[in-house]
């Protein structure tokens, strides 16, 4: 297989659709048809399967999509390492981030970096929550990532940010100890929840106040949780960070003690960082180690 080869298979899965990777690729649904039959021929099996939702990958091809990525970013690193010789004018770089990050965090990230490094590519995959990002991180679909994990036997995780999570709640409530909220102030309110992975923090933070709740309500997103807070609805729990781009009005209650969700930047073990990864990981590092803790809410 090719180079081109690698980006097209790539492109398809990314996709599930022939004509949306076409468009991306600059080429015609019939030459990247064609690419595909012809890789498939190569290597003996089907990469792809037709669903009613459009095409999928077929477990040969689940196989497969990890390496092919290494592949583009090793000859993205090759390119990258030849530029760097002469001065960093080229690059690519993939950041996974959950929203609340991606919101306070990456545009000044990405502003700041671009003037010192104009030609390194930049793309984002913002509001991910913290298993899809460090699943992207083991497919190579991102080069680093933002969330709140620890380091493991594949991902190396660097403690960047203690975001404090807290109780939300609207400003009609209030506690004994201004500022403080304890589990039994709560036992009468309804709890909000994020659905599946994306309220893992919260089921954390639950468990170490030994906070037993069922949530009443789910939500979608922060921005959701926070409003529902706000109407009245219950509380919820969130990182201040969140709370740094909402305008609705509520209190926000600290835990006794306190607790945190643990920010860290991460990559991916024994995987080589181009100069443009490398430059992009250690800019994120000064602006995080320059980043005021966000103001209490109250």
């Amino acid at each position: 297989m090719t180079l081109a080869d690698y980006v097209i298979f790539t492109a398809v899965a990314e996709h599930k659709n022939m004509t949306h990777a076409a468009e991306k690729l600059h080429l015609t649904r019939s030459a990247i048809s064609h690419a595909v039959s012809r890789m498939e021929q190569e290597l003996g099996f089907a990469l792809f399967i037709k669903t009613t939702h459009g095409i999928s990958l077929t477990t040969n091809g689940e196989m497969l999509l990890p390496l092919a990525y290494s592949v583009i970013q090793s000859h993205h690193h090759f390119n990258e390492t030849v530029s760097s010789i002469n001065g960093l004018d080229a690059g690519h770089v993939r950041l996974g981030t959950c929203s609340s990050t991606c919101i306070n965090w990456v545009p000044e990230l990405v502003h700041t970096f671009r003037a010192l490094y104009p030609a390194v590519e930049i793309h984002i995959f913002g509001g991910a929550n913290n298993a899809q990002i460090l699943d992207m991180l083991e497919k190579n679909e991102i080069d680093l990532g933002i969330a709140a994990a620890e380091s493991s036997d594949t991902i190396l995780a660097t403690r960047i940010y203690d975001d404090e999570m807290v109780c939300v709640t609207n400003t009609e409530f209030f506690t004994k100890t201004p500022g403080i909220v304890t589990p039994k102030e709560l036992e009468h309110m309804s709890l909000i929840l994020s659905d599946k992975d994306y309220g893992e923090e919260s089921r954390i933070v639950m468990n170490q106040v030994h906070l037993s709740a069922s949530p009443d309500i789910i939500a979608i997103d922060d921005a959701g949780l926070v409003a529902l807070a706000s109407a009245g609805f219950g509380y919820c729990i969130i990182g201040r960070l969140v709370l740094k781009a909402i305008t609705s009005p509520v209190h926000a209650f600290s835990f006794d003690p306190p607790q945190y969700r643990r920010l860290a930047l991460l990559r991916k073990k024994n995987r080589p960082s181009s100069p443009a990864i490398q430059a992009f990981r250690e800019h994120i590092l000064r602006f995080v180690a320059g980043y005021p803790n966000p103001p209490e809410k109250q």
